[in-house]
């Protein structure tokens, strides 16, 4: 374990969260690169936390760069898919405390849904920090947006060994003005938001707090976390421009169905997609 000296208090967030282990990292290229490359190794109880100050290369969506600025939240979660051992600290931390681990297993359903997992993890603990009067909920498939502007972003990857890499990047006390120039207008961060820089170690815990029981809940009944992703979905009744495979598909949004599709009215009637990149919004 391996500990940071601005302040996020990673004994803190191991001790009161379902994680296992982690490490910290000023400057990384990507902390889901460094993630999954741990996870193809074996060597790590799980789940399991990759932090980083700085990301030299970190990555959205459809290759997209994610802009982490000084003090902004850039961590990765290491879940694994199928049944495994528990290692490393579990039997230190079960036997200070009877909460149980959960037991990792996730039907095609559970798995599509991991990264709208993340957004209402973050979505959730967000919520606590804003002003009631910030317009604050998801799009799809994986986004946490606030005033119109991208607050959070998530990007999930399987590795070969049936393992999850859920990286998540928030804007907390990062400045707008710094991001590139090209992207200013559309970063939103709490601390802007809030008129005051946020604590960033007690907002990691709160999400990994959210995190753990939407992963459950993916495990017997994904419909529900899809329910509650519809209910704060952003795009409803607005017009999308989605980029699939088969090219651009123009539509009026009707929400997020309990599969996790969205769903666009087209022109040629109701259409479902469990996968694509949202290019605009009207």
């Amino acid at each position: 374990m391996q500990t940071p000296d601005d302040g996020i208090e990673i004994t803190r967030v191991l001790a009161e969260t379902f994680l296992v282990d982690g490490e910290y990292h000023q400057t990384i290229d990507s902390t889901n690169n460094r993630a999954k490359a741990l996870a193809g190794s074996g060597q790590i109880g799980l789940p399991y936390l990759v932090l980083a100050e700085e990301q030299t290369a970190g990555r959205g969506r459809a290759l997209r760069r994610w802009w982490t600025g000084r003090g902004s939240l850039a961590f990765s979660i290491i879940l694994p898919l199928t049944e495994e051992r528990p290692v490393n600290r579990l039997s230190e931390k079960e036997n200070s405390t009877s909460r149980a681990r959960p037991k990792a297993f996730l039907c095609e359903d559970g798995i599509r849904l991991l990264g709208l997992a993340g957004a209402l993890a973050v979505y959730r603990a967000a919520s606590r920090h804003l002003p009631s009067d910030i317009s604050l909920g998801i799009h799809w498939p994986n986004d946490v947006y606030a005033n119109d502007r991208k607050l959070a972003g998530v990007l999930v990857e399987i590795t070969g060994n049936q393992r999850a890499v859920v990286g998540i990047g928030v804007n907390v006390n990062n400045r707008s003005e710094d991001a590139p120039p090209h992207v200013q207008h559309k970063v939103a961060t709490l601390r802007e938001l809030c008129g005051q820089p946020q604590n960033r170690t007690e907002l990691l815990i709160d999400i990994l707090q959210e995190f753990e029981p939407l992963f459950e809940l993916l495990k017997n009944q994904p419909e529900r976390l899809a329910e509650e992703a519809n209910r704060v979905c952003l795009q409803k009744g607005r017009e999308l421009v989605l980029e699939v495979e088969q090219g651009l598909v123009t539509g009026l949004c009707l929400g997020i169905d309990p599969t996790g599709a969205l769903v666009l009215k087209t022109v040629s009637g109701e259409r479902r997609f469990l996968s694509g990149t949202v290019v605009a919004v009207e």
